[in-house]
């Protein structure tokens, strides 16, 4: 009884498998196409001086970011405490003269918008 069941329900399974897909196959006709273009978010962001050793300015151009957060890691990977100035909802500042000199990342994210950027500038 029990192997009965056992294949009723797996041909069950395979029959509604089998059904969604030709069902998603023959919808897929009606779906609008869209670019790839339309889903991508222009960066427009721009970190200067590049090196630098005081501050770091950065320079938001896309209006669409809303909750932009900073974090930024010295080359090896260790997370640094940024002392964030913001000079208005597009530009801020970063006080680097505490940091030894050589590579960093600097990384952007926006959780509204899924925006996640690393960018990697040198203090001198």
């Amino acid at each position: 009884m029990k192997l009965y069941l056992t294949i009723l329900t797996i041909l069950f399974f395979t029959q509604l498998s089998f059904g969604q897909e030709r069902s998603i196959q023959n919808d897929n006709r009606d779906l609008p196409k869209l670019s790839t273009e339309s889903l991508q978010i222009e960066t427009g962001v721009e970190l200067y001086p590049n090196p630098t050793s005081d501050f770091l300015n950065i320079t938001l151009k896309n209006s669409i970011l809303k909750d932009v957060k900073f974090e930024m890691y010295n080359i090896i990977g260790n997370k640094m405490d940024i002392d964030l100035d913001v000079v208005n909802s597009k530009n801020y500042k970063i006080n680097v003269k505490e940091f030894h000199s050589g590579y960093y990342l600097l990384i952007i994210t926006d959780p509204i918008t899924r925006f996640n950027k690393a960018f990697k500038f040198r203090i001198q």
